[in-house]
């Protein structure tokens, strides 16, 4: 007896690619995150400014480097240091695990 296979969407299929501008006269990101491996947790925003990113979506990427295993302070480093618009993948929280 042979098992048919059913393929699950896998969360991956649900990953946004967010560019997120400087705003303001004063040159700001705009965003804010939270979390980290100092914290044995992904890094996630916290506060934006709308436009695609939400606030408690989970961030994968930052410029093209996964943020997996990276400390806040190293993620916000990495924020600092990256070509502006900032290219962000996340993902929302409830798709994590489905």
């Amino acid at each position: 007896m042979s098992k048919v296979a059913v393929k699950k969407l896998h969360w991956r299929s649900k990953v946004q690619e967010i560019f997120v501008p400087l705003v303001g006269s004063s040159g700001e990101l705009g965003i804010a995150i939270g979390g980290g491996a100092d914290y044995g947790e992904f890094p996630f925003v916290t506060a934006a400014p709308g436009g695609g990113i939400t606030v408690g979506d989970i961030i994968l990427e930052i410029g093209g480097t996964p943020v997996l295993g990276l400390t806040l302070g190293d993620v916000r480093g990495l924020l600092n240091s990256c070509p502006h618009p900032i290219r962000i993948k996340t993902v929302s929280p409830g798709m994590v695990g489905t």
